[in-house]
């Protein structure tokens, strides 16, 4: 079984997806991307093009020989980008069978749109990573070849627990306007007004919206109190967000929304837009803050960081929504045996 990804990454995607290299139960499981673009040399991967630059075509060609020649028996599509080469392989005839892995509930251009709208019209079956996105984008006439897999994508270790409510702040994501940073900003700006010491932490590669960002940040006047880390791997957020009470992340549109899984596991309060899977899984005032509108937002979190008991059941709460959960890994390889055996 071959995953299909455009490139390695920090996204939710990408994260997951490295979870799974491997036999898990019957079935073998192999990425491959588009591009070799942010691939480690010694990553486990086999399968990649050779050019840099995701929109080298001579990328989609040749990594589409490379799976014709390995001829796996499934082929799962994740982004838009990987739905061009399964449409070129399922037209041109390749046996393998298809299925259409969706991540957010609502398409992100028109490209994303038409490339997964063509491949779900060949695709042999379809994985969600959250009831909401298989509401919003899978016909319902899908719904009997559809697997929603769990987006739990690792058991991430509580961070040391605060003496105190602080407000310290973090976001890790690529900073993308699906994202709404801008929201976030203005969220945070009030508070600072309230107290000295806050800080804000946002971590992810610029995925076209850090110039705004940044002048956000200068407009607001929030040079000295909130740091933009870059590109973080995955395994060093804990460091960098050790002394955060809470989780800021205030998307316009969402599937599983995977940081916020993370961060929940983390001892993290969410405070979140109530969109995509969110909606499903947080719920204000018991294990986290809904973000509805701005002023009532900053309320909620202010009488959060001056009741010490309010907040530290939030965060238990928050902990303990996902112990029982099943991971990514094991779901995903179960969803593609059941595929492949049909």
């Amino acid at each position: 079984m071959v995953h299909l990804i455009p490139f390695d990454g920090i996204g939710g995607v990408e994260t997951a997806a490295r979870t799974t290299t491997g036999r898990f139960g019957g079935v073998e499981l192999t990425r491959a991307y588009i591009s070799p673009a942010g691939l480690a040399a010694n990553e486990d991967w086999i399968v990649a093009g050779k050019h840099k630059s995701i929109n080298d075509l001579r990328n989609y060609f040749g990594l589409a020989r490379t799976i014709r020649q390995l001829s796996p028996d499934l082929i799962v599509c994740s982004l838009w980008r990987t739905c061009i080469i399964a449409l070129f392989l399922k037209l041109t005839g390749c046996p393998s069978k298809f299925v259409v892995f969706l991540h957010v509930s609502k398409p992100v251009h028109t490209f994303d749109w038409f490339f997964t709208w063509a491949a779900m019209l060949i695709a042999d079956g379809f994985f969600v990573d959250s009831q909401a996105t298989k509401d919003n984008r899978l016909p319902i006439k899908h719904h009997s070849r559809c697997e929603t897999i769990s987006y739990l994508v690792s058991r991430r270790k509580v961070l040391r627990k605060p003496s105190s409510r602080k407000p310290v702040f973090a976001f890790w994501g690529r900073l993308t306007p699906q994202k709404n940073l801008p929201l976030a900003l203005d969220f945070f700006s009030k508070i600072s007004r309230l107290y000295q010491d806050a800080r804000f932490h946002i971590l992810g590669p610029d995925g076209g919206e850090g110039s705004n960002v940044q002048g956000k940040i200068a407009s607001l006047g929030l040079g000295d109190s909130v740091t933009l880390h870059g590109a973080v791997p995955n395994q060093d957020i804990d460091d960098i967000v050790e002394d955060a009470c809470f989780y800021l992340q205030t998307s316009q549109f969402e599937g599983m929304a995977v940081s916020v899984v993370e961060a929940m596991q983390m001892g993290l309060v969410p405070i979140v837009t109530p969109v995509g899977e969110i909606a499903n899984y947080c719920e204000d005032g018991h294990n986290a803050v809904i973000f509805d509108q701005l002023d009532e937002a900053v309320q909620k979190v202010v009488n959060l960081i001056e009741d010490s008991n309010a907040y530290f059941n939030l965060r238990e709460a928050a902990m303990g929504q996902w112990q029982d959960v099943e991971l990514y890994s094991d779901s995903f390889a179960e969803a593609c045996e059941r595929v492949v055996r049909t």
